[in-house]
């Protein structure tokens, strides 16, 4: 989800002045965000609570009236019984990475990719566009290659994925429709090495750039598993409290990107990475355990290790998995409570 967010957020300067390089301005001043970031959080709330999405998305888009929705969009989200308009528009991608996070499997997120679309996206297109980043993101998240996901995609939804960048480039201009502008999104995603890189991509292409580049940011946070931190602070810093809430409480709920690199250090760090636990100490002697929060709020967590000195942590390394007892609690700011287990949180 934070994907998503992000790219739309970098994307948001680029939409109606479209680039066709790849070295532009990443978070430029002026980046903010829009109805792409706006009802994929809908869409979270929507998950976390009964599922019912057209609710959710009249309530966000209420609340957020002047996030740049499409006309048709806008006047659904203000009917007192909003029924769905067989639109085609590639809205129903752009906020459907929820879904494919929480997916048990690639047959309920094609089915939740359908429920969300089709109360707005009832168009065939509209709902296949939905299915496909759905299935795209579950598929990245369990492991599977660039190449599986490739195939099943062009097997399931048609789409034409054996194009470059570069090809599209060449010829590429704004298109919301998601048969004209989803199958080029994931392409980016597919070419790309690093989050970083998926997201320059999908925007050099000069189309609808804040959508295009929340739809393969969303894939390419599910297959390489890490943004940089300063993408998320730098995304954090454009959102209100609330939405921060959900996005905390969804990632919390569905305990997405969670693993954790261990390093072994002689010295605290002067800069702490994200989704990294740095052991203190010499000679596999460890005296301190400390980690940005997981949480998200940047504060840092400082465990002892030393049994002579209360309160104190246990730590035990089995073939690379670390394991600490008891549970970490903070007891004030954002109190999050959590064990560490093969070098994943568990939220309590």
């Amino acid at each position: 989800m934070l994907g998503a967010i992000i790219g739309d957020i970098i994307g948001s300067v680029y939409e109606r002045s479209n680039v066709k390089e790849y070295n532009f301005e990443i978070f430029h001043p002026k980046s903010h965000f829009t109805d792409d970031t706006v009802l994929t959080i809908a869409t979270a709330d929507a998950i976390l609570n009964d599922l019912n999405f057209q609710e959710f998305y009249t309530r966000y888009a209420n609340k957020y009236p002047k996030a740049g929705y499409g006309r048709d969009f806008f006047c659904w989200s203000k009917r007192k019984k909003p029924k769905p308009y067989n639109s085609f528009g590639n809205g129903s991608a752009m906020r459907i990475s929820p879904v494919g996070f929480i997916a048990k499997n690639i047959d309920e997120a094609l089915y939740l990719a359908k429920k969300s679309a089709e109360v707005t996206h009832n168009h065939p297109e509209g709902i296949k566009g939905a299915q496909a980043i759905a299935s795209a993101i579950f598929m990245a998240k369990i492991g599977k290659s660039k190449q599986n996901i490739k195939s099943f995609i062009e097997f399931k939804f048609g789409y034409d994925l054996n194009r470059s960048c570069g090809e599209i480039r060449k010829v590429y201009s704004f298109n919301a429709t998601c048969q004209g502008s989803v199958p080029e999104s994931i392409i980016a995603f597919l070419e790309s090495n690093t989050f970083e890189d998926a997201i320059r991509l999908a925007i050099s292409l000069g189309g609808d750039a804040d959508t295009m580049a929340a739809i393969t940011g969303s894939i390419a946070e599910a297959y390489y598993q890490k943004i940089p931190f300063v993408f998320v602070k730098k995304a954090f810093y454009k959102l209100d409290y609330e939405m921060i809430d959900v996005i905390k409480s969804f990632y919390k709920k569905y305990k997405i990107n969670n693993t954790y690199t261990i390093k072994l250090e002689d010295n605290v760090p002067k800069k702490y990475l994200a989704n990294t636990i740095y052991l203190i100490g010499k000679d596999y002697h460890f005296w301190l355990l400390t980690m940005l929060c997981p949480c998200g709020c940047n504060d840092t967590i400082n465990l002892n290790l030393l049994e002579e000195h209360k309160p104190s942590w246990n730590i035990q390394i089995n073939k690379n998995n670390l394991f600490v007892t008891p549970s970490i609690w903070k007891t004030t700011g954002c109190k999050s409570h959590f064990f560490i287990k093969h070098n994943k949180i568990i939220w309590v």
